[in-house]
């Protein structure tokens, strides 16, 4: 249920009471207390005006919050319900279920709220775009809209067995350790092995490699590197197990544009740079959502051109005028939240079968090097 919600005729994000004093105002009507009913032209006014910020239904009905020094505080939300002809939630909206007042999605960003120095920065960049024209809160509603369709539009449902992240995580770090070349024509004895002066764990980090040899280099081709995110992976494939997600591979050429011009921008420009604090800041939660939301925006507006988008950003770093703040009032759209996640998932899920581990493989960890080490100084 969201706090806030987009005005279709006033082309704005606002909160309820936001919204209730835009009524009053516009009926010569005093501010309404909150003990007093909304009259029925408001509510109608606002089932047929007022739409989900993430997937776009409109029915919506107010729920208030409760008068100052309640002793249950509740704050102020919309509510969007079936009946009536209007149909709801979209089954992919990030606000269908039982999703509690004052939900976020982790990939809406509000710029209203902003926590720390580098997003109070963006948050000023998004003002200033606004002031100038370069973009609206229609706009940021828009690429909303855009965003929507093309989840709903590219889907795959999880079926990725969870072991086999982290079976492949472990064997991606083995190969770490190994010279990649030459070692598959050796032939490790158990004599060998049991020799004190050599090193067994790196003979079986070699076998490791050469047994799935196929698999790691289609890994290698195409840049997975599970190990290095193999926590958020694991994590994503247990919570998302059986369920339609997005697809995002649609969206590649955008995310590159995208990241691009937030690292460009996160290194060049002050306000911006003197807030980062390591090469990774953009893939990092606190660090990347705001500007990834304010450079693919740009890049949205732009019609994902580089060139235009760079304009627009030097025209906004250029302005000196004073900041209305209140312009920020909006919340934004970070397209690409875990994006380079989702990829990952759908290729370990479409490997060949006969690349990836038995089931006795798995609950065995061949991956792991002592119990190899033991098999292998016995013959095994």
């Amino acid at each position: 249920m969201p706090l806030t919600a987009y005005s279709a005729s006033r082309e704005m994000e606002l909160d309820v009471d936001q919204l209730l004093t835009h009524l009053a105002h516009q009926s010569q009507h005093p501010q309404l207390p909150s003990n007093v009913a909304i009259p029925d032209a408001w509510k109608l006014a606002i089932a047929q005006d007022i739409s989900c910020p993430s997937c776009f239904c409109q029915g919506a009905e107010v729920v208030r919050g409760t008068a100052a020094g309640a002793k249950n505080k509740r704050q102020a939300f919309f509510r969007f319900t079936t009946g009536g002809g209007n149909p709801g939630h979209h089954p992919f909206c990030d606000f269908s279920g039982n999703v509690p007042a004052g939900h976020v999605p982790e990939n809406l960003v509000q710029f209203s709220n902003p926590k720390d120095g580098l997003s109070k920065a963006v948050r000023v960049l998004v003002c200033k775009g606004i002031s100038l024209g370069i973009f609206h809160q229609r706009d940021i509603r828009a690429m909303r809209e855009w965003f929507f369709h093309k989840k709903v539009g590219s889907q795959f449902v999880v079926s990725l067995d969870p072991r086999i992240v982290r079976w492949i995580a472990v064997l991606q770090r083995q190969r770490l350790w190994i010279h990649d070349g030459g070692d598959e024509a050796l032939d490790f004895t158990p004599e060998l092995m049991a020799l004190p002066v050599f090193d067994a764990k790196h003979a079986a980090r070699v076998i490791l490699t050469n047994q799935h040899r196929a698999l790691l280099d289609l890994l290698f081709e195409n840049r997975i590197h599970v190990f290095q995110d193999v926590e958020r992976i694991t994590k994503s494939v247990e919570q998302s197990q059986s369920q339609s997600v997005f697809d995002p591979s649609i969206l590649q050429t955008e995310f590159r544009k995208t990241l691009q011009l937030a690292r460009f921008i996160g290194t060049s420009y002050l306000p911006i740079s003197t807030h980062v604090k390591s090469h990774s800041w953009v893939h990092t939660p606190k660090g990347g959502r705001f500007m990834l939301a304010f450079t693919s925006l740009l890049l949205f507006v732009s019609g994902w051109d580089m060139k235009r988008a760079w304009e627009a950003f030097v025209r906004i770093a250029k302005d000196e005028s004073a900041v209305d703040e209140t312009l920020g009032n909006a919340i934004g759209l970070n397209p690409f939240h875990d994006f380079e996640v989702w990829p990952v998932i759908k290729f370990l899920q479409e490997l060949p079968s006969d690349l990836l581990p038995t089931e006795k493989e798995m609950l065995e960890q061949p991956a792991t090097l002592d119990g190899l080490v033991a098999k292998l100084r016995q013959g095994g």
